[in-house]
């Protein structure tokens, strides 16, 4: 991976740290990012960098002569290509448990970082870089032995083990705030469920959507719980102590991303912060986000379940009840996050904020629908959106957006039905619909075809269709109660 690196301080030592597993570029002479953001000079065109970064240690100062923002932004637009990252200087440091700063290497090399800085920065560029060769990250599959406690269960024993409390505690936080936990260890199924008895541990089993115990090779086990949990391979940050399982996970094409594991125990904190701050962003949280573990537990049941029945027995079987309602307030966080993070079953590809969607919601012109689900096993949330813009008689469905999650249950066909109930009540008698391709969105691109809409035209990367109001002829099928609400 290319990378370009500037900085408002000197930043050669840090580069050469770099470059142990990167090309790396800096511009010639000193401190001179701001002029190389808004007049990049050939040398950096020519190096076509994967991903430019930006380190600067003093903001204030900085903007003085450039606000990183706009230097940001210029190169974004220069360099279009490229992902421009600013690196959160501030952030890593308090996140540096050993002195961050070193006068002499302010006074001598005008560069103010310690070793220990250098390495922490190091890493969180790192950590970044990971970031971007991946799809967007839900959870994290942890290994047991040496990295959620000291010892090993198998050779140690319970008693020979000491849980390191502090980051089980921050991966716990974690996981509260919406990020899924997986376990996968090679251990004896039996002692990896008796662990957690142990005095001092944080995390108990049921913090984990999905464990997987045994001796088989981590990239097939990870591969295993993202079939299970019904999520992409690719959507994982695997953590492990052993360079040895991370060269092969590395190596593997599960798409994971696999940041490096810090060697001293003290820096535990700083990475998960860094894990945090880098993969998992803090945004809105909502009920969804609290309950995301036990949701993933209840899917992992289902799947047993269609496994052991086949599908008609389980359809049969899974008391599926699926509510529609006009979307409210308290709905606009959670309806955002499903845009912008929904994939598979994003019939256009569209990416909507809270704002617009709370907007859309209180609009004349505008029917927004909220979509949950329940079943025996469990509650699913709220797990689709249906936003259609109207125009006398006729109606555009502008987003259908479902979570990955709930696809193969039919929910779409019990919503779509009470959307077009609910439209056709308005006095909508045509509902126009588009899928358009994302590179990722293939599932949907029969979505509107199984709902019996018609084709009118299509391209390459589009679809478009069409269905009269109320709907003539046989209904698709599905096997939920649908239940209006409001």
């Amino acid at each position: 991976m290319k990378i370009a690196l500037l900085s408002d301080v000197s930043a050669e030592v840090l580069a050469g740290m770099l470059r142990e597993d990167f090309d790396v570029w800096t511009p010639p002479g000193f401190g001179a990012w701001a002029e190389t953001a808004l007049a990049p000079p050939r040398e950096l065109e020519e190096f076509a960098p994967d991903a430019i970064f930006l380190a600067i240690d003093d903001p204030g100062a900085a903007a003085k002569r450039l606000d990183p923002a706009v230097a940001a932004d210029a190169l974004r637009k220069r360099f279009p290509g490229s992902a421009v990252r600013a690196i959160d200087v501030r952030a890593v440091e308090r996140g540096c448990t050993a002195p961050f700063r070193d006068a002499r290497m302010a006074a001598l090399a005008a560069m103010p970082w310690s070793l220990a800085g250098l390495r922490a920065l190091r890493a969180e560029i790192a950590m970044h870089a990971e970031d971007m060769r991946g799809e967007l990250k839900k959870a994290i599959a942890v290994d047991f032995d040496g990295t959620l406690w000291d010892g090993t269960v198998g050779e140690d024993g319970l008693e020979g083990i000491s849980p390191r409390a502090d980051f089980q505690r921050a991966l716990l936080e974690m996981s509260k705030r919406g990020t899924l936990l997986a376990g996968i260890t090679k251990n004896d199924p039996r002692d990896a469920a008796r662990v957690w008895n142990v005095p001092g541990m944080i995390l108990k089993e049921e913090d984990f959507a999905a464990v997987r115990a045994g001796w088989e090779p981590k990239p097939q086990s990870l591969e295993e719980i993202a079939r299970t949990l019904n999520i992409s391979p690719g959507a994982f940050v695997f953590i492990d102590d052993n360079p040895g399982e991370r060269a092969e996970m590395r190596a593997s094409r599960t798409g994971a991303a696999v940041p490096d594991f810090p060697s001293n125990p003290g820096e535990l904190a700083g990475f998960a912060q860094a894990l945090e701050r880098v993969f998992f962003p803090r945004g809105a949280y909502t009920a969804e986000d609290a309950a995301k573990t036990a949701m993933y537990r209840a899917e992992a049941k289902r799947r047993e379940a269609e496994a052991a029945l086949g599908a008609d027995g389980y359809f049969k079987r899974l008391a599926l009840k699926v509510s529609v309602r006009a979307a409210r307030d308290e709905d606009c966080a959670r309806l955002a996050q499903l845009s912008a993070k929904s994939n598979q079953m994003n019939a256009a590809g569209t990416r909507r904020t809270e704002e617009e969607i709370r907007e859309y919601a209180h609009a004349e012109d505008r029917a927004v629908f909220a979509v949950s689900a329940r079943d025996r096993f469990g509650d699913y949330g709220t797990i689709a959106f249906i936003n259609a813009k109207i125009s006398g008689g006729t109606a555009e469905i502008e987003d259908f957006t479902m979570s990955c999650r709930a696809m193969n249950r039919r929910i779409e066909h019990a919503a779509a039905l009470s959307a077009e109930k609910r439209l056709a009540a308005r006095g909508v008698r045509t509902l126009r619909a588009t899928w358009r391709a994302t590179g990722k969105n293939a599932p949907a691109e029969k979505l509107f075809d199984s709902l019996g809409y018609t084709l009118e035209s299509e391209g390459a990367d589009f679809k478009k269709y069409v269905l009269a109001l109320p709907r003539r002829g046989a209904a698709p099928e599905h096997h939920a109660e649908i239940e209006e609400d409001g």
